[in-house]
């Protein structure tokens, strides 16, 4: 395998982590692609789409009923189409496990490149319904709105602590790889619950691009960060310093630790480590102990 594809499939388990992250946003991004195919499904069997007038029409709906569906997310409470005389059949329930990593697919894919055709029309094909090129384009179209919405979810928590890295990867494109970016962002709140904030895509690592990932989670309702841990790159810092005015900044020990061991030999470290660690878990409490306010110490 080449290091290039070892490196996109290693971005595509992170995706996934952050993914599965929001279980809950998840389900709902879920829940709403079946309803959509299902709803697809009784316009095809009944020749008519909602309140419809022609010729062709072979029943009228009559609402729907709740029906429970087991994914390896958790429980979703479906909307199945009811029809007056006769009865709806579909596909979902009996073939959503054949489809159910592809729709996971689909959701990493949006990060890397956006969602395909191609990859919607597998997905409704593998649930062996059938219906127009025309349905599975709108459906493409507002999956995409729907994962965009998902991903971008309103922050509800005050974030105290925000750690932030960019990892590296190759994207190939023209026939050549070119160095790609993935910027994370993992929040903690006052009661201790992390929760991964963003991950999005650039091209390169710079101040501008850091301002302008720190702006969205702004968008979206970030607050209340008191304590930013990072690398340290200049374009990170100059850029923590203008979107997180006030906060405080610690260098990441696992950075620091692994470009102070490039300094010296196997001996040396033994017993730099150890003085090191006690520094910064030194350093670590005071730091936490300016960021917590008077109500969450100790009497």
């Amino acid at each position: 395998m080449t290091n290039a594809k070892s490196q996109l499939i290693s971005i595509e388990e992170l995706i996934k982590l952050f993914i599965n992250d929001r279980k809950e946003g998840k389900k709902e991004l879920i829940t709403w692609f079946l309803n959509n195919v299902m709803d697809q499904e009784a316009i095809e069997q009944l020749n008519a789409d909602k309140y419809e007038r022609n010729n062709k029409r072979t029943g009228y709906r009559n609402g729907y009923k709740k029906r429970k569906l087991k994914t390896l997310d958790g429980e979703l409470i479906l909307d199945k189409p009811d029809i007056r005389s006769g009865s709806f059949t579909t596909k979902v329930f009996d073939k959503y496990s054949t489809v159910e990593k592809a729709l996971n697919s689909v959701i990493v894919e949006s990060y890397i490149n956006g969602i395909s055709t191609r990859s919607v029309n597998n997905i409704i094909s593998n649930l062996g319904i059938n219906v127009s090129p025309e349905y599975v384009s709108s459906l493409n179209k507002d999956l995409d709105i729907k994962v965009k919405e998902f991903l971008e979810t309103w922050i509800d928590d005050k974030i105290k602590y925000l750690y932030i890295d960019a990892t590296y990867f190759k994207v190939r494109e023209n026939s050549k790889y070119t160095s790609m970016a993935l910027y994370t962002s993992i929040g903690v709140n006052s009661i201790g619950i992390r929760q991964i904030l963003s991950m999005d895509v650039y091209n390169s690592e710079d101040g501008m691009d850091w301002n302008n990932f720190f702006f969205k989670l702004g968008e979206r309702g970030l607050i209340g960060v008191q304590l930013v841990i990072s690398d340290g790159h200049k374009g990170i810092m100059n850029a923590v310093k203008e979107s997180f005015q006030g906060s405080l900044w610690q260098y990441c020990h696992f950075h620091f630790l692994k470009n102070l061991r490039k300094t010296m030999n196997k001996e040396q470290w033994k017993d730099i480590s150890k003085i090191v660690s006690e520094a910064l878990m030194d350093e670590s409490l005071f730091l936490l102990m300016e960021c917590i306010s008077p109500s969450f110490l100790p009497s």
